[in-house]
């Protein structure tokens, strides 16, 4: 087993159990997109419905980070985690 630090801000806490930060326990070679099933698993289709569109892809303006590395700059929800690994979504920001 490994364990990774899952973070997120703003609208997307109160939809991931009103927790900005949460260890996860996940199966070795689990990668970023077996974390948000495991996630969606347990919060149910209201953070599914924020992180993801009708065809599952991520939805514009949410990023997300390994390690401070944006996934899209890795291998996408085909990013293996590792133990230790920190993993951050952060939604679209406006405001002026």
């Amino acid at each position: 087993m490994i364990e990774v630090t899952f973070r997120t801000i703003l609208h997307l806490v109160p939809l991931a159990g009103n927790h900005k930060k949460q260890i996860v326990r996940l199966v070795e070679n689990s990668d970023a997109g077996f974390l948000l099933n495991r996630l969606i698993e347990t919060y149910g289709d209201e953070l599914k419905n924020a992180l993801f569109d009708e065809n599952m892809n991520i939805r514009k303006g949410i990023t997300m980070y390994k390690n401070g590395v944006s996934i899209l700059a890795l291998e996408e929800l085909d990013t293996v985690l590792y133990d230790g690994d920190d993993f951050l979504v952060f939604p679209p920001v406006g405001g002026g």
